[in-house]
Order: C-alpha cells, then structure tokens, then sequence
C-alpha cells in the first residue's frame, strides 16, 4: 500500500482523531447553474470570466453559507480561472466550492508536513498540496494531497501533472463528501490510482481504496470499528 510506503498509513486514523466532527447546525446548500457558459475571446482577466462571475454570485446569494457549484463550462473556462480553485468534468462540468473550514486545514497542514518530510527525507518523490492540477484524460482535478514516486512515468508540467498518481488524499467535508464519494471516487478508479485516502470528517472515519491483484479493495477505520471489504 503506498499510504505505508509514504509513512502515513499508521498514522492517519491518529492524527484524523485528534480533530472534532463540524458542529451539527452548520448549513450547507448546493447551487446548480442551468445556463451553457459561454466564454469571451476578447478578455484574459480571470474576474471577467462569466464561470467565476457565477460563482461570486451563487456565494453572495448564500450569505456566508458553504456551497457547492456545478456550472456547464467549457475547459477553456477552467484555465482561465488561473488561481480560483476548481475542478473539470470532462462533460463540461466546472466544479466550485466554499473556502475551507479551519478543521480541514489544519488536518491538511498536519498531513501534508508529514507525508512531505517523509518521502523528501527518503528520496521517493512529490507530495504536492491541493492548488497543482492533475489531469486525468479529459478531467481536471485538485485533490488535496498527491504522491508522485519518483518512477511514475506521468509528466509534470509548471501548472499540472498528465498521468495517474501514485496517491491521492482526499477531506471530506459535509458539503463535499458526496462528490468525493461519488464523482471522484469512480473517476479515481477509473484511472487505476493504486490508493486514494478519504478522510471522512462528517463520519470521524477514513476509507482506503487500494488495488489488489487488479482489483479494489476497500479498508475503513474509525473510532468505533475497522472493517475491510471488496469494491
């Protein structure tokens, strides 16, 4: 498993339990954009795109609340956000979400730190942050932590990394967690990523996938139980 191989198998449940689940009142809605985007050839400045002039608008009609955004897009639309956070779905589905909360980063600070320090001190790799690119054929996406091993044969790029990693971390949130579970987990197995994390903040728990013999399995661990089982 390379969450063993970058030293974090053992610990993740350890470090996942020293954090609180979110507050059970925090208010979560999802904005569904109907409208096709349509993107302007005449402009490069990232606030002029009409995705990310959606966005702002869905999060000011929120108040403050977290959201999750699916706007019809194109993937020119995407590069063009540059720095706003966002994922691609190949059938033309740009992906926004709220900030995260301090709980998420704090446990990403933590994760990041150690599994980067591990695989510098033993010459395996990258272990990148949630702002690089990886691109899985027509998809874009951020996950919060990737692991390259220095034989990965994908290809890196200043903006982005072509190819499967070797592991992909996830956090979950309320507002997120059904994307994560759904969405990019099949996309993830889809492209045969060895072993995708879920830490699952709304479940105090974390969900392993990882391939063997060619196949998925899945292992779960939280305060209550750990359980292993086909997928």
């Amino acid at each position: 498993m390379y969450a063993a191989t970058v030293g974090q198998a053992s610990s993740l449940s350890k470090n996942f339990s020293n954090y609180r689940q979110a507050k059970k009142n925090t208010k979560t809605q999802t904005f569904m954009a109907s409208t096709k985007i349509k993107t302007s050839s005449t402009s490069s400045s990232a606030t002029a795109t009409p995705a990310l002039k959606a966005a702002t608008a869905a999060a000011k009609a929120f108040g403050g609340q977290r959201y999750l955004v699916f706007l019809e897009a194109t993937l020119e639309d995407f590069y063009r956000l540059q720095e706003q956070k966002a994922e691609f779905l190949e059938q033309g589905i740009l992906v926004m979400h709220s900030p995260a909360t301090l709980e998420h980063e704090k446990l990403f600070r933590d994760l990041l730190t150690e599994m980067h320090l591990f695989v510098r001190q033993h010459d395996l790799g990258e272990v990148l942050g949630s702002r690089y690119t990886v691109v899985l054929g027509n998809h874009r996406f951020e996950p919060d932590i990737v692991f390259i091993s220095i034989n990965n044969p994908g290809k890196f790029t200043e903006l982005e990394f072509i190819g499967t990693p070797d592991l992909v971390v996830e956090i979950l949130s309320k507002i997120t967690r059904d994307y994560d579970l759904n969405t990019k987990r099949r996309i993830y197995q889809q492209h045969r990523i060895p072993e995708i994390v879920f830490i699952d903040l709304p479940q105090q728990q974390v969900v392993i996938d990882f391939l063997e013999a060619g196949k998925y399995r899945t292992r779960r661990s939280s305060r209550k139980k750990k359980s292993s089982a086909r997928c």
